[in-house]
């Protein structure tokens, strides 16, 4: 019934119906495709307004969908929430937050990222050594790739190694020395390919 309501919102309603329904969303697990859905009709204000305070729901599988959500959206008020989410205490929203600055481009937000490097959880270092492979000028990272091209979650090092080669070889060919006896094999093979043997 509630799914039903909902979107008629979505299919009649305009902005008023999308916040309505943002609101009945906010900490029902069952309602986090609706609000990925929503998020895909911006700029409407009043489901960003909604997304944006979402971003704080109790709901870790909420705050995901609307951090998503607000990948699409340039607004001020939408990057704050999106940089405030990389300190949420859930690796997913932290997750998600990454691949939202990376999906825009938000460049700017590189230190924030940055500081993840030593995140307890794999995805998220993974989502940052994907943050990094787009940036334009990696030189501010090297430090962050190089730590990362040991990480113990052999898809970090791996990547990490490969995102070294185009910037600076020395760093890579160290990374890959070492990783040489990792026990992932991906790893090593990754780290023969570097060292060119």
């Amino acid at each position: 019934m509630q799914r039903a309501i909902l979107s008629g919102w979505l299919l009649d309603s305009g902005a008023e119906g999308r916040a309505a329904a943002l609101e009945l969303a906010r900490d029902d697990r069952r309602m986090f495709q609706l609000v990925q859905r929503l998020g895909r009709l911006l700029p409407d204000e009043a489901v960003e307004e909604k997304l944006v305070e979402l971003c704080s729901a109790s709901d870790p599988e909420v705050r995901r969908a609307a951090i998503f959500s607000l990948a699409s959206s340039d607004t001020a008020a939408s990057l704050q929430a999106v940089r405030k989410a990389l300190r949420d205490p859930e690796p997913q929203a932290r997750w998600e937050a990454v691949s939202s600055l990376t999906r825009r481009t938000d460049w700017a937000s590189q230190g924030d990222v940055l500081a993840l490097c030593g995140d307890p959880s794999d995805q998220v270092r993974l989502s940052v050594v994907g943050y990094i492979r787009r940036l334009p000028d990696k030189s501010g990272a090297l430090g962050c790739l190089a730590g990362l091209a040991s990480d113990p979650y052999g898809e970090v090092a791996g990547l990490a190694m490969l995102a070294l080669v185009g910037t600076d070889m020395d760093e890579a060919r160290r990374a890959a020395l070492a990783a040489r006896s990792d026990p992932d094999p991906a790893v090593r093979r990754i780290a023969e390919q570097i060292l060119g043997r």
